[in-house]
Order: C-alpha cells, then structure tokens, then sequence
C-alpha cells in the first residue's frame, strides 16, 4: 500500500517556533492541524482549543525542550496528551486523552493534580462526580515507592461531540495497589457503583490464573445521565484472532466472528499477537443489558510503517469518511509516513445496529521517541 508524504503545510508549520514553544502551544498546533484535515467548522474547533486548554492547565506553559519533562504511559515519547477521531456515519469526533502533572512528578502527584482538574471540571454544564467520588479512595495511589511499577493514576478525556456536545471522563488504574490486587479492587468498584452484573459478566472473561496484569483500565463518564458508561479495559496478551471472539461474545449488537474478521482485515494475519496486546473494552450502562464491546488493535506494533495503517484503518470507512482522515494525518504529520510506525497507535471497532464505529488513535509525537508507552501490559 502506498504511503502518503508529509504534507508541505505542515512541514513547514513545524519550522515556526510559536508552535513548539510549549507543551500548551504545541498541542493546540497539532489539533489545529487535525480539525482543519477533518474539515471541521471554525466554532468547533474554536472550541476544541478551549477543551483542549482546560485539560492542559497544570502543564501547558512548560517549555517543550529536546525530552519529555516526565515520562507518562499516554504516549511512547512522553507526551502527556493523545488524539483520536471516531467515525460511526455521522460527523467525525475529535477526542483528547490527557494526564495532569504537577511537579516531583509521581503517581500522587498525578493523583492530587488529577484532582484538582477534576473540581475546575465539575464547574461545568453537566459535568458530575458523584460516581467517581464513590470509587475515589480505591484508586488514590499509596505511597509511590511501595508500587514503583504503577504507570498511572488518573487521566481525563474529552468527547467534542458536535451534536450533543463536549462530555469528559475519567480513566483510573485497577492495579494502582499492584496487579495482585486488581480483581479484587475492580469488585469492590462496581458493588459500590451499584454495578454487580458488570462484575458476573467480567468474571467469566477474565481468566482464574489471570494474575491481575489483564486489567488495564477503568473508567466512568463524568455524568449522571443514564446513559453514562463505566467502561473496563481488558488486555489479551499473546491471544490469536479466532480466540478473540470468545471475550466478545454475548455482548450489545456483536455478530459472532467479527473480531476475527477485524484483525485479520487491519493486521493480515491471525496471530497469535505476542507483542503490545490487543484490548476489549466492555461499557456497562444503568440502563441494564449486556454491555456494549470495542476492540482495540494496537496497529503500531504490528504493522510496517504509518502509511500502512492509514490505508488499512481507511479500508473500515466510507470514501467521504476516509478521504477526511487521509487529509488529516497527511496534515497532521510532521514526517513522511513511511518512516515508521508509532504516529497511528490503535484502531479500535466497535459494532453498531448502524454500522461500525471506528476509531483512530494519534500521537502527536513531540520527542518522536519509542518507549514502553500506552497499553504495554
């Protein structure tokens, strides 16, 4: 397949030492970037800057330099912040992942500076904390050098949904206590959040000799709607593409060998995956039913080069919807896309009674380094 080049605006857009001057500076050149390849009206991108800021605060004026300030498991460089563009027949949402930091950078100084963006965050439309408070003292990391090995505390992420608007969560660590403790801590949970069917459907997912290194991620939508989702992320490492489908049976509008079909369309091959795992996440709603299931294919390390996955991650969209992201990233790169894989990091899919929901996870790859980086369980 081939791969698009670098696109001249960008390239030199990158020159301008405006644009890299900050982390804060940096980030909103880059989702700039993004929004104008989507084609996204001038107000929502307007507005994407100011989500965008609010979840920056506690590092945004920090000079960018030669090397990340911290190292953080968003990105595999070490830059604290991530984008990603869903498609699911309407028009494409912008998404943005980050994690707050404050000096003497720990998982409790994560902690308390995730906090804080938490209360800036409930002044908003919206925006409610009662769940995340009900869970909160089962998250808070302990003194970090009894766990050297948590990689994170808390992230925040943001939907900018143009037609119902921007919604925000939470993304915590269930092995904040170590891995030994996860499944256990994860029950605890969702008993407290009123969620025990959630709890008898993982257990049937989640091995009796998974040592707890599985569970990579929970996260609850900052929101009292019943709509709102707590969502568990389970990692799957060295499974095939046929055996994929047992975790994602039974769940919301899955049509059985979908996750076969997926994997082998976007990496060319059944595996099995022994590199970064792949990852199901199951969203669990008040509204009851089985939860809804997305997989995350951690394209990076799997396929050649970015241009590559651009192609392949096109192959699940319509033209009108693969024209925008191929404009995007061409836009959004800073590189010939052919140079290596790490700029596109996952395609994740998730079945829909419409059609598909796709979603592509960028880097904005400020260091343009290779590390552990996210969901390395």
């Amino acid at each position: 397949m081939g791969a698009p080049s670098v696109n001249p605006d960008s390239r030199d857009a990158f020159a301008g030492e405006d644009e890299r001057s900050s982390y804060g500076s940096f980030g909103e050149w880059k989702l700039s970037l993004l929004c104008k390849g989507l084609g996204v009206p001038m107000r929502e991108s307007k507005e994407a800057g100011r989500v965008f800021r609010l979840l920056s605060s506690s590092w945004s004026g920090r000079a960018l330099g030669p090397a990340p300030a911290w190292q953080t498991d968003i990105t595999d460089d070490g830059t604290p912040f991530e984008f990603s563009v869903a498609f699911d027949g309407r028009a494409p949402r912008v998404r943005i992942l980050t994690e707050a930091q404050r000096a003497q950078i720990s998982p409790g100084s994560s902690w308390a500076a995730g906090l804080a963006l938490n209360e800036r965050l409930a002044k908003l439309p919206g925006v409610n904390l009662e769940r995340f408070d009900r869970v909160r003292d089962l998250f808070a990391p302990m003194d970090p050098m009894e766990h050297v090995g948590v990689r994170f505390a808390l992230w925040h992420a943001a939907d900018l949904d143009p037609i119902r608007g921007t919604s925000f969560k939470v993304y915590l660590n269930p092995q904040v206590r170590g891995p030994q403790s996860a499944k256990g801590l994860l029950m605890e949970a969702l008993a407290r959040l009123g969620a025990n069917g959630a709890g008898a459907f993982l257990r049937e997912r989640i091995s009796s000799d998974d040592n707890g290194n599985g569970l990579a991620y929970f996260s609850l939508d900052l929101s009292t709607h019943r709509d709102s989702r707590i969502k568990v992320y389970v990692a799957h490492p060295g499974i095939s593409a046929a055996e994929i489908e047992h975790p994602l049976e039974g769940t919301r509008d899955y049509v059985p060998g979908d996750g076969a079909r997926w994997i082998r369309q976007l990496l060319g091959t059944d595996g099995p995956f022994r590199r970064r795992p792949l990852l199901t996440c199951f969203a669990f709603t008040a509204s009851g039913g089985p939860p809804s299931a997305t997989l995350h294919v951690p394209i990076r390390d799997y396929l050649n080069h970015d241009g590559d996955s651009l192609e392949r991650a096109c192959e699940f969209l319509a033209p009108g919807d693969a024209k925008k992201l191929r404009r995007a990233v061409e836009l959004f790169a800073c590189r010939p896309l052919s140079v290596m894989a790490s700029l596109l990091t996952y395609i994740s899919l998730r079945r829909l009674r419409s059609g598909l929901n796709v979603t592509t996870y960028i880097a904005p790859e400020a260091f343009s380094g290779r590390g552990s980086g996210k969901h390395a369980v």
